[in-house]
Order: structure tokens, then sequence, then C-alpha cells
């Protein structure tokens, strides 16, 4: 399987992901826990891990600019069509 280069770099790196990579290593006889694998990442590696903003994943999600751009394209005929366009979420109405 192919892996998209957005998936590649320090972003993606967590310690569960480390442990499981070691584990399935077939080399391996003891692995480190995810504990002890934190630890070596943040302070031999100066690594700080915290909470992802869950709306800003999708939105730096590439797959989703080709549907983006679709949309401001349909949008934009609309507009110039003189429909009426009404957007409604959450948290507004337009």
């Amino acid at each position: 399987m192919k892996q998209a280069v957005t998936d590649i770099g320090l972003p993606r790196v967590t310690a569960v992901g480390v442990v499981s990579k070691l584990k399935a290593n077939a080399d391996q006889t003891r692995v480190p826990s995810v504990t002890t694998v934190r630890l070596i990442l943040m302070k031999q590696f100066g690594l700080k891990f915290r909470a992802a903003n869950a709306a800003k994943i999708k939105y730096n999600d590439t797959d989703f600019d080709l549907k983006r751009l679709w949309v401001s394209r349909l949008l934009a005929q609309f507009m110039m069509a003189g429909v009426v366009i009404v957007s409604i979420d959450e948290s507004s109405f337009k």
C-alpha cells in the first residue's frame, strides 16, 4: 500500500505508533512501554505531545481540496445566475 506524503513526518509520530512498529518487528524480544517511549521522545528528541485540534485536521486534509474547488465553482455559477443561496448549520442561518 502506498503511503501518502502527508502521512510521513513528525506530525504523525505517536508513542503508540512507535510501540506498535516495534512489536511488529520480529527481531524485537522486549518492547518498551508506551510511557517509556513517550519519555524518550520528549527528553531525547525534544518532542512535545498535545491534543490535536480535530477541526484543523479536516481543513488540512488534501483529499478535500478537489471537493472544495468543485463546491466553490458550483456556488460561483449559482451566484452568477442570481440563484438565492441559503446556508444552514448548527450555529447560524445565512
